[in-house]
């Protein structure tokens, strides 16, 4: 173990952390300095660190989610959970485990899951930048089901009127389709992945379809929602950077579904818990879903016991929120 330590620079740091989140975090590192100094990191890792087959297969994990292209976000990710879903479809989350979480988390606030994020040492992780607000004050908790849209590349056609008609007909069958929404369950909280993109993917029309079919709420990081006035009218929870206009040709296409995405600077795989209120966003990675609502409830209970108290010394008729 040493070797390897001694060979990226990291002495000490493994004496303070896990034995298997050492090796993620060690095998990280290694690989930021081996793409720096454009060394081969396979070649690397056989010269500093040989001595236990076990430990080197898990840094071998890691050099090979590097080496698909998944180093960012996946990886930060697998290594502050310590979970290894890499791919889509992976480790499908029960009927029973789902209905436990959402059981947990219905009645928690955005402050107590992050307080119980805080509680698990997750101080710097979860929270969806505030920049990305509700469109109305509500509430909503969920399972995440994702999806990746990108900036459409063109070429815009050159017709108006009927023919203009008979593209857009084109575009939504074959370039901005929504194949998640055909696999929505209940309690799903739809998180779009829209690149920042200044378009109505959400309206009053498919989020009430999609309403129907189970989904909770809704977050993007662009634009993501239009007819604002009907939204808000039909109740539909929707956190997004700001409102847009425009419809979809021309402007975003249909990705991927089912896979890792980022938004407000945080990673949201397909089955994190997602809570949503007037305080914005925070996503509980699923293998600590459990632990976090420990605590979350914690603090909730705290925070009723307290406000209980100052009601009846104000006179105050107990709400909901004390009870």
């Amino acid at each position: 173990m040493n070797r390897f330590f001694r060979g990226i620079g990291c002495i000490g740091f493994h004496d303070t952390l896990p034995d298997e989140l050492s090796i993620k975090m060690h095998a990280w590192m290694l690989l930021v300095q081996c793409r720096a100094q454009n060394v081969n990191a396979s070649k690397r890792v056989g010269e500093l660190y040989g001595c236990c087959s076990s430990e080197r297969e898990c840094v071998e994990e890691v050099i090979g989610l590097f080496l698909q292209g998944r180093f960012g976000k996946l990886l930060l990710h697998n290594v502050v959970t310590g979970t290894h879903r890499t791919t889509k479809g992976e480790d499908r989350m029960s009927t029973e485990e789902r209905q436990q979480l959402l059981e947990l988390y219905k009645d928690l606030r955005v402050t107590d899951v992050r307080d119980g994020m805080d509680w698990v040492g997750m101080h710097g992780y979860g929270s969806v930048h505030h920049e990305i607000r509700p469109l109305f004050r509500t509430r909503a908790v969920g399972i995440a089901r994702t999806a990746r849209y990108l900036p459409y590349e063109g070429p815009v056609p050159r017709v108006t009127g009927d023919e203009y008609t008979e593209w857009v007909k084109w575009y939504y069958k074959e370039v901005c389709n929504d194949p998640w929404g055909q696999d929505i369950e209940e309690g799903d909280f739809i998180c779009l992945d829209v690149a920042g993109v200044d378009v109505g993917l959400l309206g009053s029309n498919n989020t009430l379809d999609f309403k129907l079919k189970g989904a909770r709420g809704y977050l993007t990081n662009g634009g993501g929602i239009r007819d604002t006035d009907e939204v808000i009218m039909q109740g539909i929870p929707v956190w997004s950077k700001f409102i847009s206009q425009g419809m979809d040709q021309a402007r975003i296409r249909y990705y991927e579904k089912d896979t890792p995405i980022a938004i407000g600077g945080v990673a949201i795989y397909p089955g994190d818990v997602v809570v949503a209120d007037g305080d914005g966003v925070v996503v509980v990675p699923r293998k600590l879903a459990f632990e976090v609502a420990r605590y979350a409830h914690q603090e909730l209970r705290g925070d009723k016991e307290g406000r209980k108290k100052l009601y009846e010394k104000l006179g105050w008729e107990l709400d909901d929120t004390v009870k």
